[in-house]
């Protein structure tokens, strides 16, 4: 259930950031799951590279530099950009239980119930 609704909250998000800021940056802030795995990685002591470390700085260096854009007079808002954010860290949570429950559940078994978990909030909502 937790990976239906991490994946329904990752989609939902995105696509409402759609028409809260531009393209370009709903794409890199719900795309930015990778930074936000070495995150959780340095977080729960896992060993992470000092090249990863350097990939994760650059990464939110970039995304600061791209939320200077946000202007009150501009289509780029600041919770467009969140709500982006939001889908990339949804798809964090969606990634690891999913990795878990894969570890011991068939992926026929695993695939139906998220899909439709993830599906029902989203339908309602459109």
């Amino acid at each position: 259930v937790v990976s239906g609704v991490a994946l329904s909250v990752h989609f939902g998000s995105w696509i409402w950031s759609l028409d809260h800021t531009s393209l370009a940056h709903s794409l890199l802030f719900v795309t930015s799951h990778p930074l936000l795995i070495v995150v959780v990685m340095l977080l729960a002591g896992t060993r992470v590279s000092r090249l990863e470390i350097i990939g994760v700085l650059v990464g939110f260096g970039g995304a600061g530099i791209m939320l200077l854009d946000v202007d009150s007079d501009s289509a780029v808002t600041i919770v467009g950009d969140l709500a982006a954010f939001l889908g990339a860290a949804m798809m964090v949570i969606y990634m690891y239980t999913g990795n878990h429950l894969r570890q011991s559940v068939p992926l026929f078994l695993y695939a139906f119930p998220v899909t439709l978990v993830s599906s029902v909030p989203l339908l309602i909502a459109a």
